[in-house]
């Protein structure tokens, strides 16, 4: 059986070193003018507590022209990530 379903907001916070994996599989489903953020995205943290993961994903996801990307940086940083257009 397969499940389809379209997804306006995401909020990650899972395992930092599958977060550009987790990025891939869900993009499909996220609409145009949905938003995927992701905690503890920032470069204090991942070089602390969580190796590179998260940095990969970030660097990943500025990197797609259809995303607006900002990074929140206070606390353990949230990176905001808007989907502008398909491709």
């Amino acid at each position: 059986m397969s499940f389809f379903c379209k997804v306006v907001n995401i909020f990650l916070n899972a395992d930092k070193g599958w977060y550009k994996n987790y990025f891939i599989d869900i993009y499909p489903k996220l609409e145009v003018g949905g938003c995927y953020t992701a905690h503890n995205v920032s470069e204090s943290v991942w070089k602390r507590m969580f190796g590179h993961g998260a940095a990969e994903f970030y660097d990943y996801i500025k990197s797609l022209p259809y995303m607006e990307t900002t990074l929140n940086d206070s606390g353990n940083g949230v990176s905001i990530n808007y989907k502008k257009s398909i491709k």
